[in-house]
């Protein structure tokens, strides 16, 4: 099968797209060439014990934090996570404004 448009990923059940957010207080922001992403359920996060950080593993395996998974979605990525693999980051511009969303193809689909 061919390269995927995010209009077809969109429209399958074997890809699940969660917005990123609280970039905008991470040292860097998400670029296309992240491709070591790990999402890491945050039980020290004073804010909210269902959290889900989003980081790039560096080269030299540090950890480079790129946000979090948005609230709406992380019941979702807990009942799913050991079936989530990172697939790609993708950005939408709207009234001067980045947004960050992840792709995960799950493993086994539902």
């Amino acid at each position: 099968m061919g390269k995927l448009s995010i209009q077809n990923i969109l429209n399958r059940k074997d890809y699940l797209v969660v917005p990123l957010v609280g970039n905008k207080y991470c040292t860097r922001k998400p670029k296309k060439t992240d491709s070591n992403i790990k999402t890491i359920h945050d039980t020290n996060n004073k804010h909210d014990p269902d959290a889900y950080k989003v980081v790039s593993i560096e080269q030299n395996g540090s950890e480079c934090m790129l946000g979090y998974i948005i609230k709406d979605y992380t019941s979702k990525i807990k009942m799913l996570y050991d079936k989530l693999k990172f697939k790609n980051i993708i950005t939408k511009q709207e009234d001067h404004q980045t947004f960050y969303y992840i792709i995960y193809k799950m493993k086994d689909a539902f």
